[in-house]
């Protein structure tokens, strides 16, 4: 569970005193520990979040501009080509679940809260002042639409995932820029 900390690590100098409390307190030591680590490499943490938020965004933006391509399609070129049906899928599902990690390593690093990682993430960064809320309204459903993507491949009406090709084109550049101006501040 703990593979940096065994019990013979260098943290654990006097194991005998372990063994005289019983191994059930054996256990307490490693999280604690665990605990200690991380709060004493917050700086690091939260430049490794930055750095991860970074990427994330790089990778909307690709993938925005791969979306950009498929609006071209007309409906029926779309619903009658299964390769580009399976293209916008892994695009419109990679988009929403990179913007939801961002959400989440942001929630993470305020600390203040956990991280939802549904359609509720978008909201709690409304109310943390880092979307606007209207956009966060608009943005909370697409996590939907990315769960039946990933999980429902037989019951995907393709017109409603055609049509909401225009919508995520829209959204996500908003997205984009609320994110980048909350970092600009931060």
């Amino acid at each position: 569970m703990w593979p940096f900390i065994r019990r013979d690590s260098v943290y654990l100098t006097d194991i005998s005193i372990l063994d005289s409390v019983g191994t059930s307190l054996f256990w307490l030591v490693p999280i604690y520990l665990y605990i200690w680590a991380l709060a004493g490499r917050r700086g690091r943490v939260a430049q490794t979040e930055f750095d991860i938020v970074l990427r994330k965004l790089s990778n909307i933006k690709k993938y925005i501009d791969q979306l950009q391509r498929k609006a071209d399609l007309s409906e029926a070129e779309y619903t009658q080509d299964f390769e580009q049906q399976l293209v916008v899928e892994r695009l419109l599902h990679m988009l929403v679940g990179s913007a939801v990690d961002i959400n989440s390593h942001i929630v993470v690093s305020s600390r203040q809260a956990t991280p939802d990682p549904s359609r509720g993430s978008f909201l709690i960064l409304a109310e943390r002042g880092v979307l606007s809320s209207d956009l966060a309204q608009q943005l909370a459903p697409v996590v939907g639409l990315r769960n039946r993507l990933v999980y429902g491949r037989d019951d995907i009406d393709n017109s409603i995932v055609y049509q909401s090709i225009a919508g995520m084109l829209l959204l996500f550049p908003q997205y984009l820029q609320q994110i980048q101006e909350y970092l600009e501040r931060g």
